[in-house]
């Protein structure tokens, strides 16, 4: 996609891989997103987002549809709540072959204005993730 750029990292045992997925604007309708890693040996593998934070002003004018009064995005309280509420934006985990990633799996869906869950990615405009790939030790039975 136009809109997405990632970079790769990958360890030279190639067992583990540091992937950022960068958006630069968001689009409306937008497919689904793929992760593809690439370059690692045959196995399985975890795949797992770095936590973090989503801050209220970063949903700007969209806070008007959930609160019982309008405030103002960059007014006094919400500049105090943002200082001290933040949500956890979706923390991704899959486990799968080198070979499905080499092909790509699916993420969860972005966030599209309506409908914000633990599932549900928050990128927006110049959004980022951080992808953290790692083999999985398989004990022999």
């Amino acid at each position: 996609k136009e809109n997405k750029v990632i970079w790769e990292v990958v360890s030279e045992e190639k067992e583990t891989a540091l992937t950022g997925f960068f958006q630069t604007l968001a689009a409306a309708a937008e497919s689904s997103d793929k992760l593809k890693v690439i370059g690692l040996k045959k196995g399985r593998y975890m795949i797992r987002t770095r936590p973090q934070r989503l801050y209220i002003e970063r949903f700007g004018c969209l806070t008007k549809h959930v609160m019982p009064v309008e405030l103002s995005p960059d007014g006094m309280i919400m500049r105090v709540a943002n200082r001290h509420y933040s949500l956890k934006d979706c923390v991704e985990t899959y486990t799968c072959s080198a070979e499905a990633l080499s092909s790509g799996i699916p993420l969860c869906e972005q966030f599209i204005g309506t409908g914000y869950h633990e599932k549900v990615r928050m990128l927006g405009d110049f959004g980022s993730n951080l992808y953290i790939t790692e083999k999985e030790d398989v004990q022999p039975k």
